[in-house]
């Protein structure tokens, strides 16, 4: 099986039958390999939109490892916690990344971009998203949003009215 099609297998790093992660806090961190050395940051979270799950699986990070990005499946990641990537492993491949089909970057595809809100039709601006880890399985279950009003031509987005949505509630804006 390819490693980069592998199930999240990242245990959950509380005792809690729940826990919960912003990508906001991970973006620019450490990843720590399994000896505690630091072997890159985190660029970006790789989700599967096309896999009829109603939350996203994590698939993996993105990893910037000296001037290159390349690809962490969550079957190396031991622990999402305290702001900080732990890894099972000792070493991450060098490989650059590529995106694949049914696969989006939460940084990159997600945040900063503007979606619909099913229930109440409102145009919101994503600013965060949430990952569960309710079972051994990261998942994509939340996206934290702002409400973007027009001012005579222009839209802008107010930074008060913060509401985190379930991700099957919002839908990327035309």
């Amino acid at each position: 099986m390819n490693a980069h099609r592998r199930s999240s297998s990242a245990a959950p790093t509380t005792g809690s039958a729940r826990t919960v992660v912003t990508v906001a806090r991970l973006l620019g961190k450490s990843i720590i390999a399994r000896t505690g050395r630091s072997v890159g940051r985190v660029d970006d979270i790789v989700v599967r939109v096309d896999g009829g799950k109603e939350s996203p699986p994590v698939t993996g990070i993105v990893a910037a490892v000296g001037g290159r990005r390349v690809y962490v499946p969550t079957w190396r990641i031991r622990s999402l916690d305290r702001g900080r990537v732990s890894l099972s492993t000792n070493a991450i491949s060098s490989r650059g990344f590529a995106l694949r089909s049914g696969e989006i970057l939460v940084r990159a595809g997600i945040l900063g971009h503007r979606f619909v809100d099913r229930c109440t039709a409102e145009l919101v601006l994503a600013v965060d998203a949430e990952l569960d880890n309710t079972g051994g399985e990261w998942m994509l279950s939340r996206v934290v949003t702002c409400p973007r009003r027009r001012i005579g031509t222009h839209w802008r987005v107010h930074d008060r009215g913060r509401i985190t949505r379930d991700w099957t509630r919002v839908e990327p804006s035309a």
